[in-house]
């Protein structure tokens, strides 16, 4: 048994934006720990990355699935999932969780940055 963990945010903002950033946020990596092994499928709709700990280098690696899927009405749906490896059983610490809130808190900063800039106004 693995423990399975997923969350999907909704951003105004077009598909391939949205990918830009989640490449960068993936680039930088967070507090504690780095994203590794990433891979961009070939439509770009779809990002594997394993979170890698390097405050803790024993903790087991773990893999992470990111889906971009384009809306009619202009935005973007980003779904994140983590999945334990085999001899993991249970999250008392609530990792996986925590994985996906800060991946989808720093995809978010990166958006409101990068609309702020597409919407200001041209200069004169």
């Amino acid at each position: 048994m693995t423990v399975r963990r997923d969350n999907t945010e909704k951003f105004s903002i077009d598909k391939d934006s949205l990918l830009t950033n989640v490449l960068k946020v993936l680039r930088r990596g967070q507090r504690g720990y780095r994203y590794v092994d990433t891979v961009v499928n070939e439509d770009r709709t779809r990002v594997q990355t394993r979170v890698k700990p390097w405050l803790w280098p024993l903790l087991l690696s773990t893999p992470m699935t990111l889906e971009v899927a384009a809306q009619d009405d202009g935005s973007c749906d980003l779904t994140v999932s983590t999945r334990s490896q085999l001899p993991i059983h249970g999250d008392i610490f609530g990792c996986y969780d925590r994985y996906i809130a800060s991946l989808l808190r720093s995809v978010r900063s990166l958006n409101s940055a990068t609309e702020r800039v597409s919407t200001a106004p041209a200069a004169p």
